[in-house]
Order: C-alpha cells, then structure tokens, then sequence
C-alpha cells in the first residue's frame, strides 16, 4: 500500500499559484540530503497533471518578490529557472491587470543523450495584487522565513 499523498498533506507545505483551471502548485519535499530542500512541482490543468521534483535554490521567494515590487508592469519576459532546469517560468504583464506565467515542467534531454526526457507546458493567470502573498507563502514554505 502506497503512503500518504503528498498533495493531501498539510497545508503549511503547499503553496498554489494561479486562479483558474491551470495551477501550479508546490509541495516542500525534503531529499535525503540535509543541505538541500526539494519541491514537489505540479502543473494541474484540463487533460494535464505533471509532476516533479525540482531545486529552487530558495530563488523563487525573490523571483515573485521582485515582480510584486513591479506590480503595475514591466516590458517583455521574465524569466526564472530551477537549479536542475526541471521548473521554468516565464511571466509577462499584459498592462491591465493580469500577470501570465508560462511554466515548464520536466526536460527534453540535448540531441543525443540516451535518456528519455518529457516536458508539460501551460499558460496560467495571476493577479498583480497576489504577487506579495505568493512571495512570503513561498518564502516561508522554502525558507522557513
């Protein structure tokens, strides 16, 4: 018998970001190495449930922190990558209220390699007001701040 799901556990270890049928959704999940704390990523949307584990490097806090200090906008992309390349996000602010995060999951392995690989990729929405809670959610469930 499988244990418990990780997904249903406390939600003091979980973090969700995005309002709509797409969501991401962030699970702290200690690796066996003390020096380093791991995610669960999971990219939840119509026909799409993706899953893996990342190393956010604790970056990710100050990531949406410094979009939230530019909630009213900013010009092109910006763009935040895991450690292990494995959680891509890529925000833009369309000027009249919306922030959209293109977000990878997974990796295609370089022309080559001999190992497989599989990427998930969906579009989701957030409001510009909900970058300052996303950080301090993100920063207490990474950092323990």
């Amino acid at each position: 018998m499988a244990g418990p799901d990780p997904w249903l556990a406390d939600s003091q270890r979980s973090v969700e970001v995005g309002n709509g049928d797409v969501r991401l959704i962030l699970h702290r999940a200690p690796r066996s190495t003390e020096s380093a704390e791991w995610v669960l990523v999971r990219l939840v949307g119509p026909g799409l449930d993706a899953i893996r584990t990342v190393d956010p490097a604790g970056a990710l806090p100050a990531f949406f922190a410094e979009l939230a200090e530019d909630w009213q906008g900013w010009d092109g992309a910006r763009e935040w990558f895991s450690m292990d390349g494995e959680l891509r996000l890529v925000c833009y602010h369309d000027r009249i209220g919306h922030i959209e995060i293109e977000v990878s999951v997974g990796r295609v392995p370089p022309p080559g390699w001999q190992t497989p690989g599989w990427m998930a990729q969906a579009m989701l929405v957030v409001d510009p007001g909900a970058l300052q809670v996303l950080s301090t959610a993100l920063s207490h469930l990474l950092v323990g701040q």
